[in-house]
């Protein structure tokens, strides 16, 4: 049996927020390093998972 999970768009910004602050960085700091292939250590997994919040909030 498939489970969904529905999050409104504030859960989503609060997600991608907690994700940023774990890192200690910006989107924009995080996006830079991963346009140049410069992602290290949990950075490629948090990229991913804010990649997925970007698709599900509609910005990309």
């Amino acid at each position: 049996m498939t489970t969904a999970h529905v999050s409104s768009r504030g859960d989503l910004l609060e997600r991608r927020q907690q994700i940023l602050d774990r890192l200690d960085t910006t989107y924009e700091d995080l996006q830079d390093r991963a346009e140049h292939y410069s992602l290290v250590g949990d950075e490629r997994q948090a990229w991913e998972a804010l990649q997925s919040i970007a698709f599900l909030l509609g910005e990309d």
